[in-house]
C-alpha cells in the first residue's frame, strides 16, 4: 500500500509545485546490512507559507549489480530529470566520486542537461570529514580507546553483567541500570548514541576500572596496539596511543 497508493499520492502533491518552482536534488547510495544498495533522492525546496525550506524524500530505488554514474544518471533522469529539469537549480552529494568526479561523476553528467547546475558537497558530509580530520590532531587516538571500550563490555556477557550489577548497587540511575551500546564509524546516529551513553555512563564507568580491572583493561589494550599489524597501525600513532593511558 505504501508503494502503490501512498507513493503516488505523495508524489501527486509535489508534482505541480516541481513543475513551477526552483528546488534543488540530493543523491545518496546507501547499502543495507545484507548487501543490497539502494538510491534515495530527495528534493528541497523554499515553502513559502511555512517560510522555511523544506527536505521531501522523492524516491528510495533498489539498484542492480550496476552502480555506475552512468548507471545512476539513467534513473536520475527517469525519475526527475525528465519532467523536472527545467526547475532544478541544484545537486548534492555525499562527496562520493561516482556522484561528484568533476570528468565522469553524476554531477558532471547532470551538468551536461541542465545548464548552470551547481553541485554541492552535503554540509552534513563536509561536518563530518571536518571532525574527522580534527579529530587526527588529538594527541591520543580517542577511536581506538572507544572501540576497546566497547568490546570490552558487548564482547563478554561476564563484563555487562558485573557493570550492570554495579550501577544497581551505587544506584547509580533511578531508572534503571543502562548497557555500554555498539559504536558504528558509518551510522551517524549510533555513532551519537553510543557516544552520548558512554559520556551518561562515565562516572561509573570509572567507578568500575579502580583496581586490577582497570590495570587489565591497559594492558589488554596495549598488547592489542603491539599486536597489530595493519598499515593503519604504525609506530607514531602506536606511540600515541599508548600515551593515553600513561
Amino acid at each position: 500500500m505504501a508503494s502503490n497508493v501512498l507513493k503516488e499520492h505523495y508524489k501527486l502533491n509535489l508534482r505541480d509545485f516541481l513543475l513551477k518552482n526552483n528546488f534543488s536534488l540530493s543523491a545518496d547510495e546507501v547499502t543495507d546490512i545484507s548487501g543490497d544498495h539502494y538510491l534515495a533522492l530527495s528534493v528541497h525546496y523554499w515553502n513559502d507559507k511555512g517560510s522555511s525550506i523544506m527536505s521531501k524524500l522523492w524516491s528510495f530505488l533498489e539498484l542492480s549489480t550496476d552502480c555506475t554514474a552512468s548507471a545512476l544518471m539513467k534513473i536520475i533522469e527517469d525519475e526527475v530529470l525528465n519532467e523536472y529539469g527545467k526547475n532544478l537549480i541544484a545537486f548534492i552529494t555525499d562527496g562520493a566520486p561516482v556522484f561528484s568526479g568533476i570528468y565522469n561523476g553524476v554531477q558532471k553528467l547532470m551538468k551536461s542537461k541542465v545548464p548552470g547546475l551547481i553541485h554541492i558537497h552535503c554540509l552534513a558530509h563536509c561536518t563530518d570529514l571536518v571532525g574527522k580530520k580534527s579529530y587526527n590532531q588529538l594527541e591520543h587516538n580517542i577511536d581506538s580507546f572507544l572501540s576497546m571500550l566497547v568490546n570490552y563490555f558487548t564482547k563478554s556477557s561476564v563484563n555487562k553483567a558485573k557493570f550492570i550489577d554495579l550501577q544497581e548497587k551505587l544506584d547509580f540511575l533511578p531508572s534503571g541500570s543502562l548497557e555500554i551500546l555498539m559504536i558504528s564509524k558509518t551510522r551517524w546516529l549510533k555513532l551519537f548514541q553510543g557516544i552520548q551513553r558512554i559520556n551518561k555512563l562515565w562516572d561509573c564507568l570509572n567507578s568500575f576500572f579502580e583496581g586490577n580491572n582497570f590495570i587489565f583493561f591497559i594492558h589488554k589494550f596495549k598488547f592489542y596496539l603491539f599486536s597489530r599489524k595493519s598499515r593503519k597501525f604504525n609506530r607514531k600513532t602506536n606511540k600515541n596511543r599508548i600515551q593515553f593511558f600513561q
